[in-house]
């Protein structure tokens, strides 16, 4: 897996509106998934060694299309993701072993 570096304008623009947010260099603890489809869903999530209990995926449009929430429905289910939390324009996915799975809907 290729490692792509914050640029520097985003990450200047992340740090001035969120003072307590630091960028690391570990990309392992946030990982941003633009294009949804198995390949990456495989590639990111089910064979990625460096997810931690402490990852947190955040993934673009899962309402676009049929086969975008399709694909969401199927993370949901994997045995290593432990909660999601549906936010139509797009989903968080947490792995912390130790809590109870759960999936949630907000509603605007």
């Amino acid at each position: 897996m290729q490692l792509v570096p914050f640029e520097p304008a985003l990450e200047k623009e992340i740090t001035n509106y969120f003072k307590t947010v630091t960028i690391g260099n570990s990309s392992s603890e946030l990982i941003f998934i633009g294009t949804l489809n198995k390949e990456t869903i495989d590639h990111y999530i089910v064979q990625n060694a460096d997810i931690s209990n402490d990852t947190i995926v955040y993934i673009d449009k899962i309402h676009n299309s049929r086969e975008s929430y399709k694909l969401w429905r199927s993370i949901r289910e994997l045995e290593q993701v432990r909660v999601t939390i549906d936010l139509f324009y797009g989903g968080l996915v947490f792995f912390r072993r130790e809590q109870v799975k759960e999936h949630f809907k907000i509603r605007i």
